[in-house]
């Protein structure tokens, strides 16, 4: 819930990674708690309980309240350190470093060369003729024939 909110808010109010989980976390903190400790709550009387055939359920009702307290301080405590890392990791993992991110990905597009993509256009269609124009990028940039000139538009 924390990751989703958290993407939201940097994808349409342009926030941040670090204000995005943190605003994230504020925001989710509340509904978090409430389901954990609602089903914590529901797994008490089998951990606490006596009587008749308790040997046989506390197990499952330790086990069950053990794991609601570790996934709750694991998911409040890790999940935003390992959401920023991820994020500054897929920064310096992006082609032009952290700052090529931020740029918009249609200038991206048209600082690029061509020329892969007409090698892969060549090698797959060979049956065409050697002067097939290919014409504008999708970007607004101009591929170019193989003779070099760029393709009419």
């Amino acid at each position: 819930m924390m990751i989703d909110f958290a993407l939201e808010a940097e994808r349409k109010e342009g926030k941040s990674s670090e204000e995005a989980i943190y605003e994230a976390c504020l925001l989710r903190f509340r509904p978090i708690m409430m389901t954990t400790m609602a089903a914590l709550l529901g797994g008490l009387p089998l951990a606490l309980g006596s009587g008749i055939g308790s040997e046989l359920r506390r197990p499952l009702g330790i086990s069950m309240v053990g794991g609601l307290l570790l996934s709750q301080v694991l998911t409040l405590y890790t999940t935003p350190v390992i959401y920023i890392y991820f994020d500054r990791l897929a920064k310096k993992a992006s082609p032009g470093g952290p700052d090529a991110a931020a740029k918009e990905p249609r200038s991206l597009c048209r600082q690029i060369s061509h020329e892969p993509i007409l090698s892969i256009h060549r090698a797959a269609s060979r049956h065409h003729t050697s002067n097939r124009r290919l014409g504008p990028c999708r970007c607004g940039g101009v591929q170019r024939i193989a003779g070099g000139s760029p393709a009419p538009g």
